[in-house]
């Protein structure tokens, strides 16, 4: 049942693939938690509270975890129902936890700047892996979006590309020239493929794969590699975009984000920013207070 399940939503919702993943891992989780002598089409209101009340006792579960796996039951019974199995969902009265709110990791332009750099010292990768970065802060495409990318996507004369995202929507993504001009570089080198990242294991490289590179490098470059991942560069550019006055919607747009809230995210004032503002602004500092007193502030 739940590979049928699998199946209408990639068939007919259109799923990703690793949405699909992680719906398939929801509900294997869920079912290995079910006593043997209760089927899933028995499941009660009071197993499944039962169950989210485990998760959050014995597990270090985020909140935004939580609510994917109660999204994930609730369409799969939606689906039981759709189907003439089960007569009503027994996730009924089901609270979804508050999601944590907490402000994205993101890399300056010098450090961006400086792993490009680093990067390219590589003699054997180093283009590829300058590629890599250059594309991902330039375009703020998504690391599964960049996974797949085929060089048919490409528009280089136009200094864009198309970008396949979730839910298999294409939006045109403009592309800087010193990022076209790294690509350019590695292009001349890159064999017969279909991929733009193709792997030897695989048709293309993994998320896991860029995640290793981009920490590797960070490291070489002297940057925290604990705020160095894919998703930090796809940060670093939205909160540049959003700083430098660009139309939150254009933003999302840019982005592919279906829910302008994922994209307000960026409007945060980032930590630099406060500590200017408060120097600049605060009575006690230099520039406002009379004497020394404004000294204070560095000391603080």
């Amino acid at each position: 049942m739940v590979e049928k399940f699998l199946k209408y939503c990639k068939i007919e919702l259109n799923l990703s693939k690793n949405t699909l993943i992680a719906y398939k891992k929801d509900l294997e989780n869920f079912m290995e938690y079910l006593p043997s002598d209760i089927e899933i089409v028995n499941v009660k209101n009071t197993d499944i509270e039962n169950y989210f009340l485990t998760i959050k006792q014995n597990s270090k579960c985020r909140a935004s975890s939580i609510c994917r796996k109660i999204s994930t039951l609730s369409h799969f019974f939606k689906f039981l129902i759709s189907e003439n199995i089960i007569n009503t969902s027994p996730i009924i009265n089901i609270q979804k936890p508050k999601k944590e709110s907490h402000i994205p990791h993101f890399l300056t332009d010098e450090e961006v700047a400086k792993m490009i750099e680093v990067a390219k010292e590589d003699e054997k990768n180093g283009k590829k892996h300058a590629a890599i970065i250059a594309l991902l802060f330039a375009s703020g495409m998504r690391v599964s979006e960049l996974c797949v990318l085929k060089i048919s996507q490409l528009e280089i004369d136009k200094s864009q590309i198309r970008v396949i995202g979730k839910g298999n929507k294409e939006r045109i993504v403009p592309v800087s020239n010193n990022a076209i001009s790294i690509l350019n570089e590695y292009l001349e080198d890159l064999q017969s493929s279909i991929f733009l990242f193709p792997s030897v294991r695989s048709n293309h490289i993994s998320r896991i794969h860029v995640g290793n590179i981009l920490k590797n490098i960070a490291k070489m470059a002297n940057i925290d590699a604990k705020k160095v991942h894919p998703h930090a560069l796809r940060h670093s550019i939205a909160l540049k975009l959003v700083n430098s006055g660009m139309d939150l919607r254009l933003v999302q747009e840019f982005l592919g984000h279906k829910d302008i809230s994922t994209t307000a995210i960026y409007t945060h004032v980032n930590s630099k920013e406060i500590v200017d503002l408060v120097k600049k602004y605060h009575p006690m500092s230099k520039d406002n207070a009379e004497g020394n007193d404004g000294n204070l502030v560095k000391n603080l």
